[in-house]
């Protein structure tokens, strides 16, 4: 198998930042959370126990493409691409759709409290 580069792994990752655009667009923003979750693989929430004694959802991430390569993004704003040996972390920087993953993330929280 023939190894896989960091520029190909940075244009997987800005692939996904531009699908994220994509549904951060949408007029119904309920409905493009729910479009969004459905197109996910698996979700994963990291949670801390506060001070408060109560459990705080740090951030969820979702599995979006597994066996080459993999993708897992989370609503902390990073994106995750690895392939084989080769692995790449890429920080999203649009407000946009950080504003749009930070809703994903209330969505969560409010159906799974």
């Amino acid at each position: 198998m023939e190894e896989i580069t960091e520029a190909e792994l940075y244009k997987y990752a800005e692939s996904e930042e531009t699908a994220l655009k994509e549904f951060a667009r949408r007029e119904n923003r309920e409905e493009a959370i729910i479009n969004f979750l459905e197109n996910v693989t698996e979700i994963r929430r990291e949670q801390t126990f506060n001070s408060s004694g109560k459990w705080e959802t740090v951030r969820y991430s979702f599995l979006v493409t597994y066996g080459g390569p993999n993708i897992l993004l989370s609503t902390d704003g990073t994106i995750k691409v690895a392939w084989g040996s080769n692995n790449l972390n890429y920080i999203i920087n649009d407000k946009e759709v950080l504003n749009f993953l930070n809703d994903v993330e209330d969505y969560l929280n409010q159906a799974f409290p």
